[in-house]
Parts: C-alpha cells; sequence; structure tokens
C-alpha cells in the first residue's frame, strides 16, 4: 500500500480491530499514530514535521531492537 488513505482505512483499520501482541502492538502503535498524523496533514507545518520525523525514528529505533 502506498496511498496514505488506503493505509488509515484499510491497514490501521485492520490493526485496530485484530491486535497485535508484545513488540508488534508498540511498533504498529508508533507506525498507525505516524500514519493518522499525515492524514491530519499535520506533517506539513514545521512543528508537525518535527514528531512524524520523531515518530518515524521512534518506529526505526523500536524495530532494530529485533
Amino acid at each position: 500500500m502506498s496511498n496514505l488513505a488506503d493505509l488509515q482505512s484499510k491497514v490501521v483499520q485492520f490493526f485496530r480491530r485484530h491486535v497485535l501482541f508484545g513488540r508488534k502492538r508498540r511498533a504498529f502503535e508508533i507506525f498507525a499514530e505516524l500514519v493518522e498524523s499525515m492524514s491530519r496533514r499535520e506533517h506539513l507545518s514545521e512543528e508537525g514535521f518535527r514528531k512524524a520525523k520523531d515518530l518515524a525514528t521512534q518506529l526505526t529505533e523500536h524495530n532494530k531492537r529485533g
């Protein structure tokens, strides 16, 4: 999926209904927050961009830990 609307309406909604466990759940929560923020176009402001960048960094670091 590359379309932001599809990510929001299909992927995020699917995993909200079918809850993940453990580390994957936290990774999903970070991902979902990022997608929802971008859907609200918050990333277009300077503060929103910093928040999106921080979330992306958190997700990368979280996934590196195994």
